[in-house]
C-alpha cells in the first residue's frame, strides 16, 4: 500500500460513519446506509404511435417514503420520434392512503424529477449487443439521475439526496429552488 503524498491533517464523517462511532452507536435503518431489501418495481406500457404527447403514461407506484437507488428504461422497439419526462405524480388510487385532494391529480409533484426530454430512441433494446456500444443497448439505462444538473422549478433528484426517503428527497431539493426556472 501507498501512502498519500500528503498525509491527512483533519478527516470528515458521513452521517452513517458519525452515527456508528456515536455512545450508544446509532443504527441507520433501511436504505439509508442499513441493511435492509431491494425491492424492485417494474412497469409496462404500450403506448400507440397516435398517442398525443399530453398523455401521463403510470409506469410504477412507490410509497412515499421509499428510497429510490435506481431508475432505468429499455423499450422493446425504437420510438424514434418519441421524447419525454420521468417524473413523480401523486397516485390516482383510493385506497392506498393518498389524500382525497391529490388521488387522480395530473399536477405533477415534480414532471422531470429523473429525466427530462430524453430522446427515447436511445433507449431501444438491440439483442446481442454491447451495453456501452452506444449504437445499442442490452441492458436497461440507468437514468437514476439525468435531470441532476438541470434547474427546474420542481425539483430534481441528485446523488446527496438518494439517502432519503423519496418524499423527504423532493422537499429537499425544492427548499433548495430559489430562482424560478420557465420550461416548456
Amino acid at each position: 500500500m501507498t501512502s498519500p503524498v500528503t498525509a491527512p491533517t483533519t478527516a470528515t464523517k458521513s452521517g452513517l460513519i458519525t452515527n456508528l462511532d456515536a455512545s450508544p452507536i446509532v443504527r441507520a435503518t433501511s436504505g439509508m446506509g442499513g441493511a435492509g431489501f431491494l425491492r424492485q418495481r417494474r412497469g409496462i406500457i404500450t403506448p400507440t404511435a397516435s398517442q398525443a404527447t399530453s398523455v401521463l403514461n403510470r409506469m410504477v407506484r412507490i410509497p412515499s417514503n421509499a428510497i429510490v437507488s435506481k431508475v432505468a428504461i429499455i423499450l422493446d422497439a425504437a420510438g424514434t420520434t418519441i421524447s419525454g419526462n420521468v417524473g413523480l405524480w401523486y397516485s390516482d388510487s383510493t385506497n392506498d392512503g393518498t389524500s382525497p385532494q391529490n388521488q387522480g391529480n395530473l399536477t405533477a409533484i415534480s414532471s422531470a424529477f429523473f429525466a427530462s426530454a430524453l430522446a427515447m430512441a436511445t433507449f431501444t433494446y438491440l439483442p446481442g449487443t454491447d451495453p456501452a456500444n452506444v449504437v445499442g443497448l442490452s441492458a436497461p439505462v440507468d437514468i437514476t439521475f439525468a435531470a441532476a444538473t438541470l434547474a427546474f422549478t420542481d425539483g430534481n433528484y441528485v446523488p446527496s439526496q438518494s439517502v432519503f426517503p423519496i418524499w423527504q428527497a423532493v422537499a429537499n431539493l425544492l427548499a433548495l429552488q430559489t430562482t424560478p426556472v420557465e420550461r416548456d
